[in-house]
């Protein structure tokens, strides 16, 4: 049996989550400043009846966007650092971003009302389309860490 230096092709998928982990934290923070930005804009567009829920949706979707810079930055580094914490992390952040979707549609349909029927299904996509990276990223780490090269 012949024995090579080379790294198995699953060792390296840790350091290339990692780096895209630190692209993805660049995106989302800016993701959050643009939102943070646009939020009293976007308030002032809709009815004055909705104004109120507006502001709450969108600082929902800026602590959204922060969740998801601030977790992918710490597990891009960790992952880098061949850490099994970038895992957890990476993991933990899909998790809560799943929650963060959840909990953004549900306001929705209570604060909205009626309405919310006709926005929902493009919401909903819009979002699982905006926090699709971290999801995926978890389910690229859920093998166990020995066999990830992790530490």
């Amino acid at each position: 049996m012949v024995q090579t230096d080379q790294p198995q092709a699953q060792s390296r998928r840790p350091i290339v989550l990692g780096v895209l982990n630190l692209v993805a934290a660049a995106i989302y923070l800016l993701l959050a400043l643009n939102a943070a930005n646009g939020l009293e804009d976007t308030v002032r567009q809709v009815p004055s009846a909705y104004r109120g829920s507006m502001r709450t949706l969108g600082s929902m979707d800026v602590v959204a966007d922060g969740i998801a810079c601030l977790g992918m930055l710490l597990g891009g580094l960790f992952l880098l650092q061949r850490r099994a914490a970038g895992r957890t992390v990476t993991q933990l952040v899909a998790r809560l971003l799943v929650v963060s979707i959840v909990i953004i549609l549900l306001y929705t349909i209570i604060a909205i009302g009626s309405a919310a029927g006709s926005i929902l299904f493009t919401l909903a996509l819009g979002l699982f389309l905006r926090f699709a990276y971290p999801i995926i990223a978890a389910r690229l780490l859920n093998a166990p860490p020995t066999d990830l090269g992790l530490t």
